[in-house]
């Protein structure tokens, strides 16, 4: 048994304790076992946190024993992630805020990384149903994993889309993996793990508490390339997750409505603010081709065929990637860079920085340290 990952899932178990807040203490003490052994008043010391939230840790008051949730986990088929693990999502390491740890169902693979989130409103019209899931299956024939958060409406789309043609799709919930929300996609839940896999950031028996969701978006985000939002009223959480994704330095699409369709008030907004406009599937390839090549996994002639004959990757507005990555690459070197000094160095905007230094880990180029600080690998 794993000692620190007994450590790891003991945290997990403790219910004061939210991700943000075991960033900062991970940040001051270091891995798991020095925050487990830190006294309370060691904690409110070196980490802003609350005085409840110390004081559950130093008392280890966890929902469940530690060692049967473990057992618990493997009977069910489970995996627990951890930040110390190599098959950790890369491209996660790159938000502001990862999880620390994820629940598992199904099986995440490094050519997971070439991924796009579908996401929208649980009241979706059936245009925009129809949208999504043609979107999704067409997406999922090229090899692209389509990311969403199992919610109903779009997210459900998304997922079934790629389920159809045989692809893969992740699912990131606002739950226990136990706990399926709606209950209605229980079914779709196992399939999603049969051939892709579907994440959580909370232990078994969580509810779908609703500020859980704004916190299970940054992951969905955090998982993708880009993320296209499909019908979203200006209240939507989809509006929550591009915002996130412009943030994370991602790609963000938006699928153009009907301006007396409130369900289009906020995908319209985002189109005004920038946001890529979204037709069909050969606009997201062209826009992400670039960092797909990079990753060695979308068939890009099987792309041609299936999109437009007339279509090439070559034809991207995107500039080649070769100068930006040299600029940054000569930026780093064998002491940590925060990411806002490396674009001042290079002149490149913080979301260009990100998504190649991105890239440029899941090459082996660079590593990322915790703060957002990077130093150069070999």
């Amino acid at each position: 048994m794993d000692e620190r990952k007994i450590s790891w899932l003991t945290l997990a178990l403790i219910p004061e304790l939210g991700p943000r807040s075991l960033w900062k203490l991970y940040n001051k003490l270091g891995g798991p076992e020095a925050i487990l052994v830190a006294s309370e008043s060691e904690i409110l010391a070196k980490a802003t946190v609350r005085q409840k939230t110390a004081r559950a840790i130093a008392k280890k008051q966890t929902i469940r024993n530690p060692l049967e949730e473990w057992d618990r986990l493997s009977r069910r088929g489970i995996n627990f992630i951890t930040w110390d693990d190599e098959n950790y999502p890369a491209l996660l390491r790159h938000i502001s805020d990862p999880p620390l740890f994820l629940f598992s169902k199904g099986t995440y693979r490094p050519e997971h990384a070439a991924a796009i989130a579908i996401v929208g409103t649980r009241n979706a019209s059936v245009r925009g149903l129809i949208f999504a899931e043609t979107l999704a299956a067409d997406l999922a024939r090229c090899g692209v994993t389509v990311v969403s958060g199992l919610a109903v409406g779009i997210d459900s789309a998304a997922h079934r889309g790629a389920l159809k043609v045989g692809g893969e799709t992740i699912a990131v919930m606002g739950s226990g993996l136990d706990v399926p929300y709606p209950r209605t996609n229980r079914d779709m839940l196992d399939r999603i793990a049969e051939s892709g896999v579907v994440f959580s950031e909370y232990p078994l028996g969580t509810p779908p508490e609703k500020w859980r969701f704004p916190l299970r978006n940054r992951i969905v985000s955090g998982l993708s390339a880009g993320v296209v939002v499909v019908e979203a009223g200006l209240r939507s959480g989809a509006l929550i997750t591009a915002r996130l994704a412009l943030e994370q330095g991602r790609e963000v699409f938006a699928v153009p409505g009907p301006v007396t369709d409130e369900r289009s008030s906020g995908v319209n907004r985002l189109l005004k603010e920038g946001a890529k406009l979204v037709e069909n599937a050969k606009d997201i390839l062209d826009e992400c081709a670039s960092w797909f090549k990079e990753l060695s996994k979308i068939s890009l002639g099987r792309a041609n065929k299936m999109i437009s004959p007339s279509y090439s990757p070559m034809d991207s507005n995107r500039q080649p990637t070769g100068s930006e990555e040299a600029r940054i690459l000569q930026c780093l070197s064998g002491e940590p860079q925060h990411v806002d000094r490396i674009c001042e160095k290079t002149g490149l905007s913080c979301s260009t920085v990100l998504s190649f230094l991105t890239i440029m880990e899941l090459k082996g180029l660079v590593q990322q340290l915790p703060g957002k600080y990077f130093v150069r690998k070999g």
